[in-house]
């Protein structure tokens, strides 16, 4: 009936709102909720989910999309939410990851701490601690394919000497 509101769905801030799929990273899934916004003019997409606690995960679909589209030939791969984004393990060790718009990689000490004197990159920070040997790439450090393709090298350069979990 028009004017009634589908206890399935509902409309939040321009965005629409579902029960969270079995992707999601909470547990009780039937007090969760997935939005997905989209901006026009950069293309981003991102996914919101609203866990049980009312807490906000964000990151953008775009780029984890091209961040799978990548590693479809590479065996041992496989995604999980983490950290209020999406995370890329090999062999089991965290990889590459999108935390809100920005690339997320693992280098491993050296290489981290070069990184972070190139453009658009910082230290990977959210919670006050810099994690050594990982980087935040910034949005415009990945606009295009070859310097995503880049970045996920450098990871698996180092990611693959580690031990398998």
């Amino acid at each position: 009936m028009e004017g009634e509101t589908d206890p399935e769905r509902r409309n939040f801030r321009s965005g629409d709102i579902t029960p969270a799929d079995d992707h999601s990273p909470v547990e009780n899934r039937t007090r969760s909720a997935i939005m997905i916004r989209s901006w026009p003019a950069s293309g981003a997409r991102v996914r919101i989910t609203l866990g049980n606690e009312g807490h906000v995960m964000a990151y953008d679909e775009t780029l984890a999309s091209r961040i799978r589209d990548t590693l479809a030939h590479k065996r041992n791969i496989e995604s999980k939410k983490m950290f209020g984004g999406i995370g890329f393990l090999l062999n089991g060790n965290i990889l590459v990851g999108v935390w809100k718009d920005s690339l997320i990689v693992r280098l491993g000490p050296v290489a981290g701490d070069a990184a972070l004197r190139e453009p658009h990159v910082r230290n990977f920070d959210i919670t006050g601690k810099p994690m050594k040997g990982w980087a935040m790439v910034e949005p415009e450090g990945v606009a295009d394919d070859d310097q995503l393709q880049d970045w996920i090298g450098r990871a698996t350069a180092f990611v693959k000497n580690l031990p398998k979990k």
